[in-house]
């Protein structure tokens, strides 16, 4: 049928940082958020729980660094 187009805009904003903690270790952070327009229907009820989107997302993680063959201690 004609007129059942969705249009659908968003503008988002994120970012991300790391931090050294060891000479090997490094612990990192990101988050990404909605800042103009509506949630995102794709990831709002998935399991049908009756739950709206979230409008910011994070990430945390750690990044190990294996050494290499010319590495100096």
């Amino acid at each position: 049928e004609e007129g059942d187009e969705v249009v659908l805009r968003l503008a988002r904003l994120g970012g991300s940082l790391e931090f050294v903690v060891t000479r090997k270790w490094n612990v990192w952070l990101e988050v990404e958020g909605i800042v103009a327009g509506d949630r995102r229907r794709i990831l709002g009820d998935v399991f049908g729980g009756g739950r709206a989107d979230a409008l910011v997302y994070g990430q945390l993680g750690a990044t190990f660094k294996f050494g290499s063959a010319k590495e100096t201690e």
